[in-house]
């Protein structure tokens, strides 16, 4: 666990520079709201893609991680019989994760039907992604904006439906948070590596978002601990997830 001072906001802000500057090669829509916020569209209006989500999924571990897609057509291999997966890996698992990439805070407006909801992740006073799909309404902006401590034309707001790429790339963190609900002593995990599958996109978003088992049950994730200078490596396996205590 992190021992040292870091801002998560200093470390992603560049980050999300070269994502805007590369918004066209990307395929990513651009939006300046009335009240200054800049609005990616990683997927709603704008088509996106694979590169724009691992971007995005990257964005989300504030600058603490790396996000990679894999192929393998063999047989059997890796990934199964999937040609496609998703890797993550994070030297400071536990503040990359959970401390940004947990998408951990709901947002709403509006009630009944017609009601804008979205979780938030990411470091928020450099970006939030939000996992929506429809622009977020001008007051919820200003919630976010006002609740950050920053004003809303330093907000960077990031609607990701190459969000495909960003859900899959959950799965270091799922692990992560299974093993905080189990008592794992946190401050004992070091590193952090996950892989999954990458699905096809899903004809709609509550299928994508509710029925998608890749990042909920991760072909592999691994966590490496060090407590007490104990040089002893053996597979523990919790609640279905493979890890590596050293």
């Amino acid at each position: 666990m992190t021992e040292y001072d870091v801002s998560l906001n200093v470390l992603t802000v560049p980050l999300v520079d070269v994502l805007v500057a590369d918004a066209e090669r990307l395929r990513l829509g651009l939006e300046r709201l009335d009240n200054g916020c800049l609005v990616v569209d990683g997927g709603i209006d704008a088509l996106g893609g694979l590169e724009a989500g691992r971007r995005i999924a990257q964005i989300c571990l504030g600058g603490l991680g790396r996000v990679s897609l894999r192929g393998d057509l063999r047989v059997g291999g890796p990934l199964g019989d999937w040609p496609l997966g998703v890797e993550v890996s994070t030297s400071d698992p536990v503040l990359a994760c959970l401390g940004s990439q947990y998408a951990g805070w709901g947002l709403s407006h509006g009630e009944g039907k017609g009601a804008f909801q979205a979780l938030g992740s990411g470091p928020a006073r450099a970006v939030l992604v939000l996992e929506v799909d429809r622009r977020p309404p001008a007051p919820l902006v200003e919630k976010i904006a006002r609740d950050c401590g920053i004003a809303p034309n330093g907000l960077t707001l990031t609607r990701s439906l190459a969000g495909t790429m960003q859900i899959v790339a959950l799965g270091l963190e799922v692990a992560l948070h299974k093993a905080y609900t189990l008592c794992f002593d946190l401050h004992a995990i070091r590193d952090g590596f996950g892989s999954a599958p990458l699905p096809p996109p899903a004809p709609d978003f509550v299928t994508a978002m509710s029925s998608s088992p890749a990042p909920m049950r991760p072909r592999r994730t691994w966590r490496t601990a060090a407590e007490r200078r104990v040089a002893r490596l053996r597979p523990v396996v919790r609640g279905g997830l493979q890890c590596l205590q050293l």
